[in-house]
């Protein structure tokens, strides 16, 4: 799943979050510049969360909400939900067997 967006008005920073879901690693870019990267893990936290701040002069509040099924997590739709500013901005879903984002509800 890919999910790109900007941030600011004064001073704008692209943000980029791409997450694979079969082997669950995460990477997180705000100008190309890599800010978060996992690697698969095994766990069985249904929720991970990925928070950083963004801009020097015009702060901004970033959040990655990632949410995964209890069962076989890989092969059935999960969530991330993106808050931008404690304000929910975008949701989607995503489904390796469908790989096309679902947009949610936001």
């Amino acid at each position: 799943m890919e999910i790109n967006f900007r941030v600011g008005t004064q001073e704008q920073h692209d943000v980029h979050f791409s997450w694979d879901q079969l082997t669950t690693g995460v990477r997180i870019t705000v100008d190309g510049v890599e800010v978060v990267k996992t690697i698969a893990t095994l766990t069985v936290s249904l929720k991970k969360t990925f928070e950083f701040p963004v801009g020097v002069e015009e702060k901004h509040l970033v959040r990655f909400d990632l949410k995964r099924t209890l069962f076989l997590s890989q092969f059935r739709p999960n969530t991330v939900t993106v808050i931008l500013d404690g304000q929910v901005v975008d949701q989607r879903t995503s489904d390796i067997m469908n790989p096309e984002p679902q947009p949610g509800q936001g």
